[in-house]
């Protein structure tokens, strides 16, 4: 009998670790409203600490750490450079990036390599949206959230993770958008 159990809570498990690791870490608030044209210059924006203000110091994610987000942002879109967009930060970018950090956990690495099972977990909830300078407007948003249960993972990955997931997203919904007319009679 309790053999059976133990099988059983074996296999629970197992199907829990397959299907949590199957589950989007993102949701789109906002699907891209419009074609991005070709080297269209993109700016990374100030990420806003929304955390609540009781929240101790040491709790909170470094300016360091906001600065290392920023940085992962900018060489993923670098990374995708099919994506249509060129950083550039000194002036004359069309779009910005802009986000607010909802949610932190800064976990520990001795708890996730003594006792693993999500133990330790360290865990970022953020909100990135794309901005049309020109036009004033939001063109593409989500809430994308950055986990680390790994003992051999840093802080760093969660925030590598959600820049990932952000441009894989926006590269993907930029694919599903209908090519820019450029018609002169228009």
């Amino acid at each position: 009998m309790k053999t059976t159990h133990i099988f059983l809570a074996l296999l629970v498990g197992l199907f829990l670790l397959v299907v949590g690791g199957c589950t989007p870490r993102y949701v789109i608030t906002q699907d891209l409203t419009a074609p991005i044209p070709d080297n269209d210059g993109v700016r990374i924006g100030a990420i806003e600490d929304l955390l609540p203000a009781d929240l101790a110091v040491d709790k909170r994610p470094s300016a360091e750490d906001i600065k290392k987000f920023e940085k992962y942002l900018r060489e993923e879109i670098e990374h995708r450079g099919h994506l249509g967009l060129q950083v550039n930060e000194n002036g004359g970018a069309r779009y910005e990036i802009r986000g607010r950090l909802l949610d932190y956990k800064k976990g520990s690495g001795l708890l996730r390599f003594l006792f693993g099972f999500g133990a330790g977990a360290a865990k970022v909830l953020t909100e990135l949206k794309l901005v049309d300078l020109v036009e004033d407007q939001v063109i593409f948003a989500g809430n994308f959230e950055g986990q680390i249960v790994d003992w051999a993972d840093t802080g760093d990955k969660m925030f590598k993770n959600v820049a990932r997931d952000f441009t894989r997203e926006l590269e993907k919904q930029t694919g599903k958008m209908p090519e820019p007319v450029n018609d002169p009679l228009r």
